[in-house]
């Protein structure tokens, strides 16, 4: 294992004993954490590159030899946790509960990178078939409360008598947060494979996030120098040059209507327990206290009385929590995509891109890389028109009118919640400038039509790449969104509207035709 090779290793079943020192298993480049076993258990260690700084967690109740509990700050909010565990196959049921209060306590502390990876032995996890009460029901439980993300989804144990079973795991506290898994061959003898991933634990952000820029159009001064401006001008015949001109003195007067305030962004309230909730978790932690102090059956039963208590309690804050949230996306759908970006730790966008065994990073050769693999699955236009006979049906379409009402009529229907296309007209000044804009927008787009050429600035847009599903490395597992000119739609949509209404009108589409209408 060369250095810089890995930042963490992760190993379960040791087999390491107080006799053996970090001097015989250490590795050039590389830290160890080891947690070693007793008996007959199997013992964890962690490897960490020694440009990392990790701190062990060593509070009740992370104390087990199973298992290795640490940590690392990012920054003045970040604080990265790993825990490497192993539960053996014939765990008791104390010491299952044990673990399960230790993930209970470890993912509640609210931590905002959060890698759990180890042997969990629970075959049946992924296809909840297993009896009431047991560790995976438990774990199920404690999944649904404190959702982690699993990220491995192939069988991770192969022996040639045994049905192929998941028991390693990989859990994040959000889903961007681990990339590329690769399932490599077991070491040695050992019959389970090797897990290797990419831990994305930090995501920079450039702006300050306690300000943000707010632009508000005072649509009463707009509409006024709408009124007294002509935008389009007729006597260029070039409609590149006359789009230019328009979108150039529109942009003007947008800018002049334009007031622009520096607000601080309104906080998203997080989840909160009650003091009432924090009370009873202050006495079960005391009675847990006494439980590793005495270890005896009455102490045992007194934390897990509180223990569940504490549970329904949390659930509860939890409920109350959710349902005021609820309220609040009904209210505003697009607060939930606050809500959902705020609690986001890694930012969804593209990291590195790999064709041909060579790594992309840079943006400008990821936008490359992209383009070339958008251009290659897209069918390239064909200069030649076929001849189609002439066929009288009826009536032919010759000419669309695009007046005034229509166009009032579709800026009208824009929604104001789509996104500004290339030529930077957001929806909403659209829609608030209606009437004002009626007339600049009519005669140009008879204009247009009349001479069967439209602006090549309309055919221009801003090409998002969307992650489909994979590896979000791989180029192929991308596709692109498009967004255009929303001055151009108006015109498509009256030209969609015209011919739907020719066909309809005169009956040329067939009663079983669903499609055009």
């Amino acid at each position: 294992m060369a250095p810089g090779t890995f930042s963490l290793v992760g190993l379960i079943e040791t087999w390491l004993t107080d006799e053996i020192t970090d001097a015989e298993i250490a590795i050039p480049g590389f830290s160890v954490l080891r947690s070693d076993r007793r008996s007959q258990e199997g013992g964890v260690a962690l490897y960490y590159s020694t440009q990392l700084k990790l701190t062990v967690i060593n509070d009740p109740p992370f104390q087990s030899r199973e298992t290795l509990w640490c940590m690392r700050p990012l920054d003045a909010t970040g604080l990265c946790t790993v825990a490497v565990i192993y539960r053996p196959p014939n765990n008791s049921p104390e010491a299952d509960t044990l673990l399960l209060s230790a993930l209970n306590q470890f993912l509640a502390r609210g931590h905002t990178h959060v890698l759990l990876m180890g042997d969990f032995n629970c075959p049946q996890l992924h296809t909840r078939d297993h009896s009431s009460g047991s560790f995976q029901t438990e774990l199920l439980a404690l999944c649904d409360l404190l959702p982690p993300n699993n990220h491995v989804l192939q069988p991770t144990r192969f022996r040639s008598n045994d049905t192929l079973s998941i028991l390693d795991l990989l859990l994040t506290n959000e889903e961007l947060m681990i990339e590329d898994v690769h399932y490599l061959p077991p070491l040695d003898a050992s019959g389970h494979v090797c897990l290797q991933c990419e831990f994305v634990c930090y995501a920079s952000r450039v702006a300050d996030d306690s300000i943000f820029t707010r632009r508000h159009v005072n649509f009463s001064v707009l509409r006024n120098l709408l009124l007294v401006n002509i935008l389009w001008n007729y006597a260029v015949a070039d409609s590149d040059t006359a789009w230019r001109d328009f979108a150039f003195f529109f942009q003007t007067l947008i800018s002049i209507a334009t007031i622009t305030t520096n607000l601080p962004v309104a906080s998203i309230r997080q989840f909160r327990l009650r003091n009432r909730t924090r009370k009873w978790i202050c006495g079960r932690n005391s009675a847990w206290l006494a439980y590793a102090n005495a270890r005896s059956p009455d102490t045992w039963e007194a934390f897990t009385s509180l223990r569940n208590h504490c549970v329904t309690l949390i659930r509860m804050d939890k409920q109350e929590y959710q349902k005021c949230l609820a309220r609040r996306f009904t209210a505003n759908p697009k607060y939930l995509y606050k809500h959902i970006n705020s609690m986001r730790r890694v930012e969804p966008g593209i990291t590195t891109l790999t064709i041909s065994a060579d790594t992309v990073t840079t943006p400008t050769q990821a936008a490359d890389v992209l383009r070339a693999q958008f251009v290659s699955v897209l069918t390239p236009a064909s200069n030649h028109t076929p001849l189609i006979p002439p066929i009288h049906f009826g009536p032919s379409l010759t000419d669309i009118e695009f007046t005034r009402p229509n166009v009032i009529n579709k800026l009208l229907h824009l929604k104001v919640n789509t996104s500004t296309g290339k030529d930077g007209f957001h929806p909403r000044v659209l829609k608030g400038c209606a009437n004002e804009l009626s007339f600049p927008l009519s005669m140009p787009s008879s204009h247009l039509f009349s001479n069967s050429t439209i602006p090549a600035a309309w055919k221009s847009g801003l090409v998002i790449p969307i992650h489909k599903t994979g590896s979000r490395a791989d180029p192929s597992n991308y596709r692109s969104v498009t967004l255009l000119s929303n001055i151009s739609k108006v015109m498509e949509s009256i030209i969609a509207d015209a011919i739907t209404n020719h066909l309809e009108s005169n009956s040329l589409l067939h009663p079983n035709q669903h499609g055009f209408r």
